[in-house]
Formats: C-alpha cells, structure tokens, sequence
C-alpha cells in the first residue's frame, strides 16, 4: 500500500515520533523495573462490580528527601482527578489509557501526599489505578502505587487533598488485583503517548495504519482483490478500510455491509466476499456481492445456514483450501442445520466415554455438548455439498494452508481444568483429512496418546488463539518463510510458530513474534506490500490496524518476480485475494496457452521442484484442472514435493488410472507421499487390497497409520477384518482394530478383538504398543456394553500391570480396571495415593474411585476421605474445587447410613467431607440421623474456618429440608440464639413457612437480601397466611425488601403484598420501581404513623457511609477490638445515660445487656446510623408541650410522684409534673441522637462493638438447650 518514498517516510517519521515518546518515560520504566505492579483500588464498602454509582476518595502519604523527580501513571473507572500536596494536576476519563504526569514540582522535603477524587458515573466496575515512582536525593527511586496501603473514604471531607490533612481515620482501600491482570479491565489499559505498547522482535517496527476512532473495535478483516481492507466491527457492520486520495497512507473507513453483523470469518474469492456472521437468515455463511464495484454490498446470498446465534464458540473463521472449496471452522457451540455428506473424511464418530454418567463442567461450561464438539467443514461455493473434514476440536478460531497445503489450526485450552488430568493446553494443530482430537465436554477429553485420535503438533500453553496467517511472502527474512503467525489475544502477543517436516507431519517452535500491553489482536493478514497487517478489539475493547514491517533491505533479484507465467508461479502468498487477481490477469493475458505452459513446465524435470507443485496447484485453482495423465507422471518424479502433490490431486481428479498408481504410492518410500495415497484413495473412493495398507497401520508415523485406518473404516469390513485380526503384527492389530470397532461391528468380532488383547497381554509390548492396546480394550468394552464379569480373565491379567512406571498407562489402567470393577483396585488405589506420584495423577484416582463399588471397607473409604480433604487444598482451575466436590459427594453416596453418620459424628475432623455427606443423604433422613447432624452442628460452632461455615449452612438447608419437627425447633432455636446465622437459617425455616416457622420468617424480612429475600418472600406467598394489619413494620420491610432488590428480584416483593392485602396498587407490566412507589404511597397512607418505606441515607455529617463502617467491623481491623476499652467507650458515646449493659448505665433506652445475642452487627450499626428506621413502640421518642407552650423531645417514662421524664437527644432529662403536660404525641423519629459516632475513632467503635459483644460481669452465658 506505502509503494511511495513519501509515504514511506512519513511511516518512519512516525515510528520515530513513538519511540521518542517512549525515551520520554524510560527513567519510569527503570525505576518500576522488578518493582511490584500498581493495583486496582476502590473502597473497601463494596465488592469488586458491585459498586453504586457515586465518589470515592483516595490519599497516599510518604516522606521525601530533597526529591529529585516524580511521575504519576493513573486511570479510573469511570474518571477521576488528581492532587499532589493540595494542587491540582490533572483528571481524566479513559480507564483504558493511563494518563502521564510530572509532578516534580509539586514535591517537597517532608511528607508528600498524593490525593485522587474518582467517580463511578454508571454503577458496577469501579476502580482506580496509578504507578507512583519519586526520585530522591542520589538517584533512589521509590515506587509508592496503588495497593491496601492507600486510605480511602467515600465522603468528601475539607481540605482533603492537602498533605496536613489526617487521614488517620480514613479506611483502608480494598485491592482487586494488578493492573494489566485483573478483570473486568484484563490487560487493556495503555500508557498514554507510550510505544512500549508494542515491542516486537529486533529488526522489525510496528506501524499505526489506522486507529480505533475510525475503526471500533474489530474482529475479523481479510484483504480484498484491490488489496484494500474489509474488516468486521465488533457487534457491527463490515467496514471497508481504504486509501481514499491514493497517497499510500489508509486514511478511510467507510460502511460495506449493514445486514451482516457479528461477523466472525471473512473470504474474499474471485470478487465475492464470503462472511459468516448474523445476517437477513440469522447465523449463517452468506456470499456478498458488489456488482457495480462502488465499495458497497448490494446482494447478500444465504450459503449455508446455522442454527441459534453467533458467538465466541460459535462459526467462525474461513479460508479457501487448495481444492478450491472454502473450509470453514465451527466452535463446539455450534447448531448444525444440515447433515454431513457421506463422502466426508471425519465420520464415525463416538463420545468414548468408557465410565458414564460423564462429570460435565463443574461450573456449566459446555454441558451436554456433545461429538464431535468443534469441526472443520468444507463446501463449495454454493453450499451444494457440505463434508465434514475433521472434529474433537474445542473451539478455535482461524485456520490455514500453508506452502505444502497442509491444513493448520490453533485449539483454545480449557484453563478451568487446570489441575485434572483432562486439562489441554492451547495447542496447534496439523489437520489431516479426518483427523479426531478427541476434545469431548467435562472430564471426558481424550489424552494425546489414545490410538484413535491424533497428537497435537505442538502445546503452546495458557492462551487464546485468535487469527493465524501463514507468511508466503518474500519481504520478511527467510527464517519468517512459511511461518505461522498467530494472535494470542489473552496473553496479549503474536507468535511466530516455524514448522518443519517430521515424517508425514511437522514439528514446530514457536517465538514471541510481537507482544503489548495490551496487544488485543483479533486478525492477522499479509497485505499486498508484503507486511504483516493486524487489527486488535474483542470483548468491547480498543480497535484499528497496524502493521509490522522489517528494517532490512531485500535483495533486488527477489524483488524481481518475473513476467507472464513466471509471475504467476512466482506470485507470493496465493491464499489472499489480491495474489489470485494477479494470477487471473496473467491467465486472461495467457489466453489458450495458459494451460498449455503450466502443464509443460510440471514436467520438465529442469525446473525447481517447488515451482512445479505451485504450477499444479494454479492449475487446480485456476483451471483447467490437471489431467490424470499429468498427475501420473507428476507422481513418479524423485522430488517427494511433486509426488506428494501429484496424489493429493489425484484425489480430486480420479479414474481408474489414478486409483491404481494411487495402489502403488502407497508403497512409496516417503512417509508423506503414503499419507496422501491413502487420504487420496479415501476422497476418490478407492478400495486397496488390505494387505497394501497393513505396512502404513503398522507405521511407526501416526498420521500415515491414521490415514490408512481412515481408509479402512470407508470400506467394506468383510473386506478387511479377517486379515486384521489375524495380523501378527501387534501395532497393526491395534490400528487396525481401532478402525475395525469404529465401524461398530457385531458382537462376536468384539470379542474376538478383546480375546487377541488379552493373548497380547501374554507377550512383549513396546510402551507405545500397550497403551494403544489399553484403548482397544476401552473401545471393545463400549462397542460391546461388556462388563467385568463378562472378561474375568481379561480383567485380571489387566490388574497384573497396575500400578505401572508409566503415568500414561496408569491412567488407562485406573479407568479399565474401575470399569471392570477389580476386587482388588480399592486398596491399590489407596496404596498408590500414598505414594509420591504427582498431584494429577492422585486426581485421576480421586476421579475415577466414586465409581468402584466392589473391594471397600470402611477403613478405606476413611481413607479416601482423608484424600479428598487433601485434594482440596490443591490448587487448581476455576472448575477444579467443584470437580473435587462432585466426586467426592458421589463417592460419599456409596456409604451406607452407618458409615455416613459415622462421618458426621467426626465432622469436626472433616468438615468438608462432612458436607459432601450431607450433600448425599436421603431425601428423607432417618431422625437419628438428623440429631447427629444437629450435634455435629453445636460442635462445628466452635471452628472458625470456611469450611466451617460451608458445612453449618449445608447442616440448615439439610434440617431445614427434611420437614422433620424436631430439626424445625432446632432451628428455630439457632435463629434466636445465633443473630449471625438468621439468614442461612431463615433459608431453611423456609422451607416449611407455614405454623410455627412463620413469625419468625416475617421477622426475618429485616435481615435477607438478594437470593435469600427472594427466596423467603416465594415462600411466605406460597402459604394461605398473612401478618394482622396492625403489623405495619412487616409490610414496610417487604417495600423495603423490593427496594434493595430492585429490577433483580423485587416482583416477588409485589407479588407478596398483593397476596397479603388482595389489592394490586400497580397494573402487572409496570415497572419495577412504579410499582412499588405505588406500595410506598398505599404504606404512608394506611400507616402514617409509621417510619416511611424508603431506604436509609447516609447522613452527611456523618464521618463515615454504613457500607464503610460495616465493611471495617467484619473485616479483620474491626473484628480485633478489645472489650476493656470498649467499656470506657461506653460511657464516651453517651450510651451510659440511656441504655443499660449489665450493671451500667440506665434504663430508659432499650438494654443491651443481650443485644448481640438478639441482633447481627449490621443490624446494630443500622440502628445506630440510622435511629429513625425501626422504632420500637416501647421506645418511640414523643414530644410533650407544656401548658406554659415549652416544648421538650425525646424518651418520655414515668417519674416519680405524678410526673414524666423525658430524656432529650443531648443526653439531658427533664422532669414535668403531669398536670402542666398540655399535649403529648408519639414522633416518627428516634429520640436517639445522630452522629454519635463522629466521635469516636475506627479503634474506638470496634472496641465499642467488641464490648457488646462481650459478656456481662453479672451474667453466665449458656446456649439454650431445647427441651425433650
């Protein structure tokens, strides 16, 4: 495209721009250099995207020495400014760039404070983030970055940026993770101004071609015949990138297609443009057109169609394969409308599941996909014939030919698997015509050494491969020629992944080509110049396009690519649009003779062997196609290329003669050469002698052997059986045995094939050998539903090999003999989970010993619960825990009532397998068994881990479920003893509503939130009972219960008090927040006595928000309070002189002498912060107006001789003869006054809290005992 010196000079200006900007920051970038990472920051009040809208408040304090220099990094979300000792420096808006600044000159000896006000403007994610690096005297540079050590608060105090300021009370900030590594931001944020961006490998630049404002984010992009740009915007349309004044510089993105959206793969052939995305049909491949050639789609055809809707696991990606069809890739998620044809490569498909039902994905990932999960398909243009080319992939996104035609894709990794002996990482792939690689859903993947699936060529690691391209440019340095290059968009980079040939397959390294931060590449193209073209979005992040272009000079010979045909067979990179155009013209100015020289020059030996296989591939792209007399002789030429070539397309342009020499090509020295005889003989439907293809079953090579079993399978069996199973070749039988049961063939030839394994078994295995003999097995036993019984001597001549030194055979024998059900595998199993064998390979047992059932005794399976224990303080994927989980609970399942209770009774021991046990008992639990469950409870009370906590609320959803009267009472009983425990408890009270559970639900309204409300209000409406009218404080927490709900659940709240009053206050399809404004209206009117149903707000005198304070007492600053001092706090807070505690202080204000036995902290803070929300009848602050017309407010109680005390908010009592009292009338506020916490320091009111929390001098504390 740049083909001009200006141009080209201007690219080199900017680069040169770029790297200046990031000389400008590199004494930064040194000082940060090993130095911990910046953190994302918030208040410690809320859970990471769970922040309301509104300020927060950040300060970090530090001394400094004769500072030399200082500079800032920051970015929020959503935006925030920033203050260095009371100055302002600066603000922003774009948490996906962090701002640069010098604040050298703000800095002074002393303490130094860097202050950021942040605003979270739409709810959710909230952050802030900022690289503090200051430089002292002597060139020490310190990094003081955003971590725990900030203070934050949410209310804007005076003067709060300014370095004096004491922020001593301010609370700690809550850290989400490191920048660049945390989600939801991941690895998007930039340094503003910065190419360190980007650093690529030495000798190459990265040029901008176009930035994100006019692009959006994009997903997909292909060149087209004119080498101009068609690119897909995430969501969006496809756009049209192009050179507008033709100056070498892309400068113009205009609309291309609206009616196709979410496009996810783009083929531009032969002036046709083919997407796959949503468009007039749904999902599907359309074919564009552009007839009139104004950059504008004017016909959308529909190619192929999909069922459901596009999506990352969806269609994605094509390309157009050597044949001339289009290949195309579909995600595991993806809904077939058609049928494959019969001609396919990839057929006989099966799960292989050899223990069922199959562990899915713990946390729902995929489940219930089923084979052949993801797929490469081919068709023509017109969608005619659709063949499925190989499957058991799990989701990848691109895939490409390369110069030899073989056919390469990148698979996703299952990273939540991490841990399990399933666990793939992301992997290339050599595709061969019907190639299985065995990606099943949940634990049933199939391991790379199973004989009926074939190896990855190369494990690439932790990753998400995006766009692949194969460089078959000259304008790179030779060792890049023939590269695959792949985005990883996860782990931000590009990889260069070189193969070379080994056997009739490839191995591969791979290098970090380009990496950045972030480097979000979607695509990846070589454009007409010869450069390496990317374009970067995804997931709602930042667009555009660049290119990576190399510094070298190349040679003016390799420039010089020739005249006429010569250019055509030398025409780089023949998979792009722009390279077939050339070829076309030259074809079109050939004329008749085009086809003619191309023949001529295939068979002069003279000429280079790689020129002659591009000429046959020109001539089946281009036509005409080479006739089977040329491919003939093309396949006896000494050169493997040409032979390799010649069957390839004998495959495709068959008769008699082809399938003969095709006979005889599988005898051929090269392994390549045999592999495509027989993928050859395959597509033409040819039928070998099957002693031609024992020799290639036999092969050491597993892609020749697994395309010769291919070829097998699409033959008659009673061509081939008898000669397979009678094969003294052991790697033969295996292979071919694999085709054979593929097939599934009939009982009686299982058998046979399972009689041979076991004669094998007697005799001398290579490694290899026997564990390809181990799936045969697996194989007969599922074709044939045979059991262990059925194989007894199988069974135990299998169990004479475990455990044995190889991992690998291990795992199979674990699987084979767990099946079988060997006697003897239990104590085996336990024996081998004492050894030293790696954590995954105790896994594969863990895993697979829930299903054994025979040889257990109960000190085994005691065993076996130690070992799960242990599993779980593994670490591991996101799935890994609930896998632990799942197993374990099904493996408890097997415990007889007995052995369950004895689990249980030494819960305390193991309380997570305690759980898994609950998890598994009867739906109706004998009562012996639920008192041990409640005992177990009263004894795991006294443990203070998490698993503690799983297992006491899994012991309130037990009791609660089981209906049992007594388990009822119990609970009921924990409920008034256990204020911390209401919630997990109102849960299980729930479940039976009705009788004596029902005052206690509705006073659990004050306490539930989020899935408990909704759950509690279900069930309160399911019962034929409501709350007396006079309950007003009832229907005022259910208002309120629809509040904090909001659009995530407060119907239920509606529902209820429609039930309870039977009169609806809003039409059905209102919304949420009408509907119960409308119920706010009917409470203030039937009630007005009472507090108004609306949420508390936070008073802003006050010091501190309640989210705050509740987040500081039940984290560990607040829980660390000491009752002693406490007690002086007491009396500092006023609360002496009206509440009594123990012994101390008066009566006139509610005892709190038990208040924490009653109520949960958060309870006790809201009546604090918040007097005026629940007014108890008892204490409801009245005004008294005496005759004389002074008035007086707050606690009004009898006095002595005929008068009342009131005790006012200031602490004061007034004492008022009652015949002077001219009115008196109850206040819908509390006489407790606010702000009595402002007082008090952080410290102060966690002592407060620890003291009513403690017991009372006069007082013994025992734990109710419910009676017999």
């Amino acid at each position: 495209m740049r083909n001009h010196s200006q141009p080209r000079r201007a690219a080199i200006a900017r680069s040169l721009a770029v790297l200046a900007c990031a000389a400008s920051s590199a004494w930064l970038t040194c000082a940060t250099a090993g130095a911990k990472e910046a953190e994302w920051i918030w208040s410690p009040a809320y859970e990471k995207e769970l922040a309301p809208q509104g300020e927060c408040y950040f300060r970090k304090t530090f001394e400094l020495a004769s500072p030399q220099g200082g500079t800032i990094q920051v970015a929020a979300d959503d935006n925030y400014e920033l203050f260095v000792n009371g100055k302002f420096v600066g603000k922003g808006e774009n948490w996906k760039v962090l701002d640069v600044y010098d604040i050298t000159k703000h800095l002074v000896d002393g303490p130094n404070t860097v202050a950021v006000k942040a605003e979270n403007t739409e709810g959710g994610s909230a952050g802030v983030v900022a690289r503090v690096v200051v430089q002292h005297d002597g060139d020490t540079k310190v990094e003081h970055s955003t971590d725990e050590t900030w203070n934050t608060a949410l209310k804007e105090f005076p003067r709060w940026h300014d370095a004096d300021f004491d922020d001593g009370q301010w609370l700690a900030a809550r850290s989400f993770g490191m920048l660049n590594a945390t989600l939801p931001w991941g690895n998007e944020v930039i340094v503003d101004g910065d190419s360190g961006r980007y650093r690529v490998t030495p000798e190459f630049l990265v040029e901008w071609v176009i930035g994100p404002e006019k692009t959006g984010s994009l997903i997909c992009m292909t060149f087209d015949e004119f080498g101009q740009i068609i690119a897909a915007q995430e969501n969006g349309p496809l756009v049209l990138v192009k050179d507008s004044n033709k100056d070498g510089l892309v400068d113009e993105v205009t609309p291309y297609c609206e009616e196709i959206k979410n496009c996810q793969g783009l083929l531009a052939v032969s002036g046709k443009v083919y997407a796959v995305g949503e468009g007039p049909e749904g999902a599907a491949l359309y074919e564009l057109s552009d007839d009139d050639q104004n950059g504008h789609i004017e016909q959308v055809k529909t190619v192929l169609k999909f069922e459901g809707e596009m999506g990352e696991h969806g269609p994605h990606a094509l390309t157009l394969g050597p044949d001339g069809l289009i290949y195309m890739l579909l995600g595991n998620f993806t809904e077939r409308v058609r049928k494959f044809e019969s001609s396919s490569p990839y057929r006989n498909f099966y799960e292989g599941d050899l223990l069922t039902p199959r562990y899915e994905d713990a946390s729902g990932h995929a489940v219930g996909v089923k084979a052949p999960g993801g797929t490469i398909i081919r068709t023509d243009f017109a969608g005619t014939a659709v063949e499925a080319y190989a499957g058991g992939l799990q989701n990848p996104y691109d895939l490409v030919f390369n110069q030899d035609g073989e056919l390469f894709t990148c698979d996703s990794d299952m990273e939540w698997d991490s841990g399990m002996p399933w666990y793939r990482p992301t992997r290339l792939n050599h595709v061969a015509a019907g190639a299985e690689f065995g990606w099943r859903s949940g634990w049933s993947k199939w391991p790379e050494y199973f004989v009926d699936s074939l190896p990855p060529t190369m494990e690439l690691g932790r990753g998400s491969p995006a766009g692949m391209e194969v460089y078959d440019h000259f304008m790179f340095p030779v060792r890049y020629h023939n590269a695959l290059f792949v985005c990883d968009w996860s782990r931000g980079r590009i990889l260069a992944i070189r193969t070379r040939p080994h056997g009739s397959t490839y191995k591969a390294t791979a290098e970090v080509f380009l990496e950045g931060q972030p480097l979000n590449a979607t695509d990846i193209e070589v454009g007409p110049d010869g450069w390496l073209y990317f374009c970067t979005g995804g997931r709602e992040t930042e667009g555009g396009i660049y290119r990576v272009v190399w510094e070298g000079k190349v040679p003016p010979e390799i420039l010089d690519r020739g005249q006429g045909l010569t250019a055509a067979i030398n025409q780089p990179q023949l998979g792009s649009a722009w390279a077939r155009q050339k070829i076309a013209l030259t074809k079109q100015q050939l004329g008749p003779n085009w086809g003619r020289e191309l023949a001529q020059f295939v068979q002069n030996p003279r000429n280079r062997a790689q020129k002659r296989v591009r000429a046959l591939e020109l001539l089946q792209l281009f036509g005409p196609y080479p006739q089977p007399s040329l491919l003939i002789v093309a396949s006896k030429d000494r050169s493997p290329a040409l032979r390799v070539k010649a069957a390839y397309l004998m495959g495709i342009n068959a008769d008699k003669s082809t399938e003969q020499r095709l006979i005889q090509l599988l005898g051929d020295e090269d392994l390549s050469v045999q592999r495509a005889a027989a993928e050859a003989l395959a597509r033409s439907g040819g039928s070998p002698p099957a002693e031609r293809l024992v020799p290639l079953l036999a092969s050491p090579d597993r892609h020749v052997a697994w395309s010769a079993a291919r070829l097998l399978e699409r033959m008659p069996t009673a061509h081939w059986d008898t000669e397979i199973l009678e094969q003294p070749n052991p790697r033969a039988f295996l292979v071919g045995s694999m085709a054979l049961l593929t097939t599934s063939p009939p009982r009686a030839t299982i058998d046979e094939v399972l009689d041979r394994c076991q004669s094998l078994l007697a005799g001398y295995l290579t490694d290899d050998d026997f564990i390809y003999l181990l799936r045969v097995v697996q194989l007969g036993l599922i074709k044939g539903h045979i059991t262990g019984d059925e194989v007894a001597t199988l069974r135990s001549k299998l169990s004479a090999e475990y455990p044995a030194q190889d991992h690998r055979m291990n795992r199979e024998l674990v699987r084979l003999l767990v099946y079988l059900q060997e006697p003897t595998m239990a104590e085996r199993l336990v024996e081998q989970l004492h050894t030293d064998v790696p954590s995954v390979e105790k896994m594969q047992i863990l895993t697979h010993a829930r299903f054994l059932t025979a040889g257990w005794t109960l000190p085994l399976k005691l065993e076996m619960l130690k070992a799960y224990e242990e599993a779980r303080a593994i670490e591991g994927g996101h799935s890994f825990e609930g896998y632990v989980e799942n197993v374990s609970r099904d493996f408890f399942a097997n415990f007889n009532e007995e052995e369950q209770r004895l689990v249980l009774a030494d819960g305390v021991q193991w309380p997570t397998s305690a759980l898994s046990v609950l998890a598994k008992l009867p739906k109706n639990p004998t009562p012996e068994t639920l008192r041990e469950i409640e005992a177990l409870d009263a004894q795991v009370a006294k443990l203070d881990s998490e698993a503690a906590k799983r297992l006491r609320i899994g012991i309130c959803a037990v009791l609660g479920a089981s209906g049992d009267p007594d388990a009822m009472a119990y609970l009921r009983e924990l409920y008034d003893a256990e204020p911390d425990r209401r919630v997990t408890i109102a849960i299980g009270l729930a479940q039976q509503p009705d009788d004596e559970n029902w005052p206690y639900l509705l006073r659990s309204l004050s306490i539930v939130e989020g899935a408990a409300a909704q759950e509690v209000m279900m069930r309160l409406s399911q019962v034929d009972q409501r709350p007396n009218r006079d309950e007003a404080e009832v229907y005022r927490q259910v208002i309120l219960r629809g509040l904090l709900l909001g659009e995530n659940g407060s119907r239920r709240a509606v529902a209820l008090l429609e039930k309870w009053t039977g009169q609806p206050q809003s039409a059905p399809g209102d919304p949420w927040d009408q509907s119960l404004a409308a119920w706010q209206q009917w409470f203030a009117k039937t009630y007005p006595n009472s507090p108004p149903a609306t949420l508390p707000v936070d008073d802003e005198q006050n010091h501190w928000t309640y989210q705050e304070l509740l987040s500081y007492l039940t984290g560990p600053d607040g829980s660390s309070g000491v009752a002693q001092r406490g007690a002086q706090i007491f009396e500092k807070a006023q609360c002496v002189k009206c509440h009594r505690y123990g012994n101390r202080g008066d009566t006139v204000g509610p005892d709190l002498t038990n208040v924490r036995k009653r109520f949960q902290t958060k309870e006790i803070l809201e009546s604090v912060l918040f007097p005026s929300q629940v007014i108890s009848d008892q204490y409801a602050s009245q005004t008294v107006i005496t005759n004389d017309g002074k008035t007086y407010a707050g606690l009004v109680a009898p006095g002595a001789g005929g008068t009342v005390v009131v005790l006012q908010a200031n602490g004061e009592k007034v004492e008022i003869p009652e015949d002077e009292i001219d009115q008196q009338a109850r206040n819908k506020t509390s006489a407790m006054p606010e702000g009595l916490l402002n007082e008090l320091t952080l410290e102060e009111i966690a002592d407060l809290f620890a003291y009513l929390s403690s017991r009372p001098r006069h007082e013994l504390v025992r734990r109710p005992v419910r009676a017999k």
